[in-house]
Order: C-alpha cells, then structure tokens, then sequence
C-alpha cells in the first residue's frame, strides 16, 4: 500500500503581484492505479473507463467502491475533448481545452446531475463510466485512477 499526494498548483503574477496558490491533500491506501492514454475521435464517443458494483471484469472496468481518486487529462496540443461523467440515470458533460484535467474524487457517491439551475443537494450516486469525444478533430486523452484495491 502507498499514500498518494496530489498538488493542485497556480502560478500567476498579475498587475506586479503574485497571485499563486498550492493545495494539497493525499489519499492513504492506494493498492492499484489504472493509467491509460488513448486517442479519442470525433465520430463516437469512447468509453475511457466503467465502474461496476464489485469486480473487475472488462479492460476498461474498475470496482466503483476502491476508486478514490479519478483525473481525466486532454494531452493534446491543439484540440478540444468532451467528456461525459454517467452516473446510474443522469450524467454531466464538461469541455476540456489543451492540457486542461477535470479531477474527481471517490467513483462511490459522487454525483447527482439535475435538469434545473436550483442545486438540491440530495442523495449522490456512483459513476457508471466516463466518456471522451474529440469536438473537431480526433485528440488525445489520458485517464489516471488510483484505487484501493479489490
């Protein structure tokens, strides 16, 4: 087992001031990190990842309660990707730029999508999978879990 420590960091000078900032926080227990970078085209949408109730069973699949910490990378240099988070009957989809990373927590109780602009902040739900589509031209994506085993 291994302590995974993540830093989320700015740097930024404005105006003559610095403007940076770091955090970091790290998740104990880590058995499994699942590392996968693929491309994803324009034309359907590529599953980067699904998470089942208790075991392992295709390549893409992880166990969704061992899942602590999840971060999807767009790598490419020039082109933009969706992605779409699929939880047990709603999803959320944001765009990721060039080099920018959409970070998540534990895959367990993660999420709850809502067809309104009033957050109700009720029960979450696990993610089913995670999804990528390249916007214009085919990119490339990277997908960094790590797990505590299963």
């Amino acid at each position: 087992m291994a302590t995974l420590t993540v830093t989320h960091s700015e740097s930024l000078v404005l105006d003559g001031r610095n403007r940076s900032a770091s955090k970091t926080f790290s998740i104990t227990n880590i058995e499994e990190i699942y590392e996968r970078t693929l491309t994803v085209p324009t034309t359907n949408p590529t599953v980067l990842v699904a998470f089942h109730a208790d075991v392992e069973g295709s390549v893409v699949e992880l166990p969704v309660d061992t899942a602590k910490y999840i971060r999807i990378t767009n790598t490419d240099s020039a082109n933009t990707i969706e992605i779409g988070v699929i939880g047990t009957a709603t999803n959320y989809q944001v765009t990721l730029s060039p080099g920018q990373s959409h970070v998540l927590g534990a895959a367990a109780d993660l999420m709850l999508a809502e067809a309104d602009t009033d957050p109700s902040f009720g029960t979450m739900t696990g993610i089913s999978s995670i999804e990528a589509q390249a916007v214009s031209t085919a990119a490339t994506v990277e997908v960094y879990i790590a797990s505590t085993g299963g």
